[in-house]
């Protein structure tokens, strides 16, 4: 079958429905004779629903593994407006810069609470 003959609309109309199968964008790129750029610009452009469960054949197991769970930030329990006393984590809240509240993380932990810590350092590099 020569694909590179068909029309855009029928292209189009195939990549439609070939998502609403659940197939991969590589997939559909392969049955269509185009490579998946070309699929993904079609699937925005045609304002295709985003997949929120992966494609087919992917079960929720595979997909929590494909997603790291991200903890939420702890609330700031520190002085308003102030600095926490030495052994609070001194990661900021809101901006103080604008006058408005802001306030210390405060939680347990010099100077980074074990939530703050990693946002705030990096790892170094070896030496050559």
């Amino acid at each position: 079958m020569n694909v590179g003959a068909f029309h855009s609309s029928d292209i189009k109309r195939m990549v439609a429905a070939y998502w609403e199968e659940g197939l991969s964008q590589r997939e559909i790129a392969r049955r269509i004779g185009r490579n998946k750029n070309v699929v993904a610009g079609l699937v925005n452009r045609m304002g295709l629903p985003k997949r929120t469960t992966g494609p087919r054949g992917w079960t929720a197991h595979k997909l929590a593994k494909a997603k790291p769970k991200v903890e939420p930030a702890p609330e700031a329990i520190g002085p308003l407006n102030d600095f926490p006393p030495m052994g609070m984590c001194q990661y900021p809240h809101g901006n103080p810069g604008t006058g408005e509240d802001w306030r210390m993380c405060g939680h347990p932990g010099q100077p980074w609470c074990d939530y703050h810590k990693p946002r705030m350092t990096q790892k170094t590099r070896s030496p050559l």
